[in-house]
């Protein structure tokens, strides 16, 4: 949440145990759905993706609305469909087979910290993406009049 991401957790879990849960990992009630099937899953990643969102550092243009993205972080064969139908499925390493398979991140060990890691990391890694491209872009916009410029001199 302290990297802007809106939090939710959806499970098949009885809702005494969902709250609980996500009382211990700060995630609010209101963004807590429990007893919900698999396919209730992969519907409420759908309605998240359709919701739109207002985001303020966007590259080139400021106060973007656009559609949202979600990630997801499962575990089992009820998280597949949710997994796959995500922007980006994060599978915990000790899960099964089929979430694995579904996921787009595959996290080595079992802890849920690994998640916000590997989001932070590609958020840098696209962050330096974009500044390379800059520089390319600039580079070359100067260097090519000169370069031109030394090849026109020496066909006189």
């Amino acid at each position: 949440q302290r990297m802007g991401i809106e939090v939710w957790m959806c499970t098949g879990d009885h809702e005494l145990t969902a709250k609980a849960v996500a009382r211990e990992v700060g995630i609010a009630d209101c963004n807590v759905c429990a007893s919900v099937s698999p396919e209730g899953k992969a519907d409420l990643v759908t309605r998240l993706q359709r919701r739109h969102r207002t985001s303020n550092n966007t590259f080139f243009r400021q106060n973007e609305r656009s559609l949202g993205k979600v990630a997801v972080v499962g575990d089992g064969i009820n998280d597949s469909i949710a997994l796959a139908r995500a922007n980006v499925g994060i599978a915990i390493g000790a899960g099964t087979e089929v979430a694995v398979e579904a996921a787009d991140i595959v996290l080595v060990r079992s802890n849920l910290h690994d998640a916000v890691v590997a989001l932070h990391l590609s958020r840098v890694v696209f962050n330096r993406i974009k500044t390379n491209f800059v520089w390319a872009m600039a580079y070359n916009l100067f260097a090519l009049p000169f370069a031109a410029g030394g090849v026109f001199s020496l066909t006189d």
